[in-house]
């Protein structure tokens, strides 16, 4: 039976993630996994363990989402700075020098 209401619930939350765009949860969205797992520790459905783990398991995800949003926004950034850069270097306003140490201070700065 828990079985059967895990794969439900799995089911359903891989339908709103496709319907949301794969966004990340919001509050409300945990908010109310809080509430849906509090009823079923009080039906006996799941314990309060299991609750904890789940809600831990969807932290952890949303923490990686936010992650890898970081990561791409940088790598976007250091694009558009090879790219502003490399003008700089054509125009002689900065030398091929400058434009790499500069590149790697950003490097250095995102890890």
């Amino acid at each position: 039976q828990m079985q059967q209401r895990l794969d439900q619930m799995k089911q359903a939350g891989s339908a709103k993630k496709e319907a949301d765009g794969g966004r990340r949860k919001s509050r409300s969205d945990y908010d109310a996994a809080v509430k849906k797992m509090t009823e079923m520790v009080e039906d006996g459905t799941i314990t309060r363990e299991q609750m904890q783990q789940r809600l831990d398991r969807m932290k952890r995800a949303d923490s990686k989402d936010e992650k890898a949003g970081d990561r791409r926004r940088s790598r976007t950034d250091y694009d558009a700075a090879v790219k502003k850069m490399t003008e700089m270097v054509k125009n002689g306003e900065m030398t091929r020098e400058q434009m790499q140490q500069r590149l790697d201070r950003m490097k250095r700065a995102g890890e």
